[in-house]
């Protein structure tokens, strides 16, 4: 085996994905204190990579991904106008723009019939 492979910074994380699982499975990966589908961890040996396997079933990993894709889209979906974008730049790099750009447009046109 390479030693690459086989040295104590090396990590193997193995997945298994399966349609489902049994109680022994599921009592095993289900609990607060392990990530989610970890089913085996090893201990850290010196010089030994550390080795995970997870096993995974394909509706959660469907249905995972279906979330963030749905959240993805109605963030891309969104087209903020140019006056919130203004405000956005204003707010965010105050301290880089010219004071002729943090005034308001509402701002100057108060300014200009006053």
């Amino acid at each position: 085996m390479n030693a690459a492979f086989a040295s104590g910074k090396a990590i193997w994380d193995f997945i298994l994905v399966v349609t489902d699982y049994d109680n022994v499975v599921r009592n095993r990966i289900i609990s607060d204190d392990t990530e989610v589908g970890l089913f085996l961890e090893s201990r850290k040996e010196s010089g030994r990579p550390l080795v995970r396997a997870y096993v995974r079933r394909w509706r959660d990993i469907i249905d995972e991904n279906k979330r963030h894709l749905e959240f993805m889209t109605s963030v891309l979906e969104h087209d903020p106008s140019v006056v919130e974008g203004l405000e956005h730049v204003r707010q965010e790099y105050r301290d880089l723009l010219p004071a002729s750009l943090l005034h308001d447009a509402a701002d100057a046109s108060v300014e200009a019939t006053a």
